[in-house]
């Protein structure tokens, strides 16, 4: 995601978050389940894309760890209603079922808390009509469900490693599109309770806001290594073009012990190619922006 992307996207998830929050309001605006469910299912797509990108940079998936954290805090939040309700109904069964301990969620494999959330959304599903009062409703389910679906598809596989760079880009691009027409569509139901539900109606509309970081220069660094060896790759050349152009914007070399650091870079999108006589060539997208430090290692195979 560029900069302005991911501005939009922490307001989107700060939106989610706000609806699912007030679920018993948004219920009862027409069209809003149809325009909500629509939207969670951009984020997803968003989400992966984001991560697909950045298998492509070479750097670290963070939208995996930001989409289990997210499944984690709901898994417990959920299970611990679940368990007021069963303890309440005395249903032993359940009881036993929905008390999931904190640290045993933090330290799950990925594949056992995907499916400790499933479990977890069959046995509010089975009891959901009961549990309106514990704050589980249909539309907290949806956005569960979704969280659920996205950590699934999150998880590492070989899936569409044959989209280009261009591509995933392009996919980002449709996918904040389709949010965007669905936010639009909830923006407009939402103003129906502006006068009634007062209180939602601005915590709706500040997620809604778009806080965009200033442009400016940001300081970007990194090494270069040998692959196998793990020994510094000294006086390769770095050349930062505007992703898509062939025009060089900024040349750098490594130093003695492999690495390099810029100072000043506009934010923004660049084609990172990596050159060493006796080594593979690699291009390498880096996403800059003003918020943070780029660090940028590379793992240089002998060719």
């Amino acid at each position: 995601m560029n900069i302005k992307q991911e501005s939009k996207f922490k307001s989107m998830l700060a939106t989610r978050l706000v609806c699912n929050d007030n679920s018993a309001i948004t219920s009862l605006l027409p069209n809003f389940e149809e325009f909500y469910t629509s939207f969670n299912h951009s984020i997803s797509q968003i989400e992966e894309h984001s991560e697909l990108q950045q298998h492509f940079s070479g750097g670290v998936a963070k939208s995996k760890k930001q989409i289990r954290a997210s499944l984690e805090e709901t898994v417990i939040d959920s299970s611990k209603k679940l368990f007021a309700y069963a303890t309440y109904a005395k249903d032993q069964v359940l009881q036993s079922e929905s008390k999931l301990k904190d640290a045993d969620i933090h330290s799950a494999t990925d594949l056992t808390l995907l499916n400790n959330a499933k479990g977890l959304y069959s046995n509010i599903q089975g009891n959901l009509t009961n549990l309106a009062p514990y704050l589980l409703t249909a539309e907290s389910q949806t956005g569960f469900l979704a969280l659920i679906h996205a950590f699934e598809q999150a998880i590492p596989k070989t899936r569409q490693k044959q989209l280009s760079k261009k591509e995933t880009i392009d996919l980002l691009a449709q996918e904040f599109e389709a949010a965007d027409a669905a936010l639009a569509n909830m923006d407009t139901v939402v103003e129906i309770v502006r006068l009634s539900q007062p209180v939602f109606h601005a915590s709706y509309k500040g997620a809604r806001r778009v806080v965009e970081t200033a442009s400016g220069s940001l300081a970007i660094n990194g090494s270069v290594m040998d692959a196998e060896t793990g020994n510094p790759v000294v006086d390769a050349t770095l050349t930062f073009c505007a992703s898509g152009s062939n025009v060089p914007l900024l040349v750098k070399q490594s130093a003695a012990k492999g690495g390099f650091q810029q100072k000043s870079l506009a934010e923004g999108v660049y084609d990172v190619t990596v050159t060493k006589i006796g080594y593979v060539t690699q291009t390498i997208i880096v996403t800059v922006s003003s918020s943070e430090l780029y660090t940028l290692d590379v793992k240089m195979v002998k060719g």
